[in-house]
């Protein structure tokens, strides 16, 4: 009996490749290594939810797979080694999906500093940023968006530990737009909320799911003879 779990891939040379290691990958096709899954050794990692698969580290292509056979599990997070993995799905992944998630985090996010601080809509504001720059990508809402993520920082340090990384969460987003890699801000974003408040990843684990139905789909052509 399989089961089902996420995990990054990448493209090289036209062909769906393992981040690491020398694995090519066929849809439907399962890969099985002859030795046992061991935690610092062999093993196909993958994550049991898609927000452990981006917390593990980006690709350009995030693939849900069916995995079967041995197992070992990290502590303390979702991530584990299989024996036997079949890719199911593989949607094309980019940086601006990574900033369209740290939004939905900051979104959750900001409410809870106006809450406790009504005047200051410095979050807010950062979210407002992200928001125009994902409609309208320019230098000038890239600009917008890097003072929103310094003024969201402000009032991080400003604010009581119990709120602070709801503010950072927003500033984190914010800044992701203009950093050499978005996806660590988004990373650094989902990281202030596993602090502050974990449940918001429940809901950002669904939004991922509905999102992932708007993504084009990576496909080989001699995958779908």
């Amino acid at each position: 009996m399989s089961e089902t779990r996420y995990k990054f891939l990448v493209v090289r040379d036209g062909e769906l490749r393992s981040r690491s290691g020398d694995v090519t990958w066929r849809l439907h096709a399962w890969q099985r290594l002859p030795m046992l899954p061991m935690p610092n050794a062999s093993g196909f990692h993958c994550a049991r939810s898609r927000v452990g698969a981006l917390c593990s580290g980006t690709g350009s292509i995030l693939a849900e797979v069916a995995v079967s056979g041995a197992s070992v599990s990290y502590p303390g997070g979702d991530h584990e080694k299989w024996q036997e993995m079949c890719v199911l799905h593989a949607w094309h992944w980019t940086a601006r999906d990574s900033i369209a998630l740290a939004m939905f985090t900051a979104e959750q996010a900001y409410r809870v500093v106006e809450v406790a601080h009504p005047d200051d809509h410095r979050p807010r504001l950062a979210v407002l940023a992200i928001q125009n720059w994902l409609v309208s990508p320019s230098s000038a809402t890239l600009t917008n968006a890097e003072h929103a993520a310094y003024l969201a920082a402000e009032a991080a340090r400003e604010s009581d530990p119990a709120v602070a990384w709801a503010a950072w969460t927003c500033a984190q987003a914010a800044g992701a737009i203009g950093a050499a890699v978005p996806h660590i801000g988004a990373l650094r974003a989902l990281s202030a909320v596993h602090f502050g408040n974990p449940a918001i990843l429940i809901h950002a684990e669904q939004w991922l799911a509905t999102h992932l139905t708007t993504l084009p789909h990576w496909m080989r052509m001699a995958d779908d003879e």
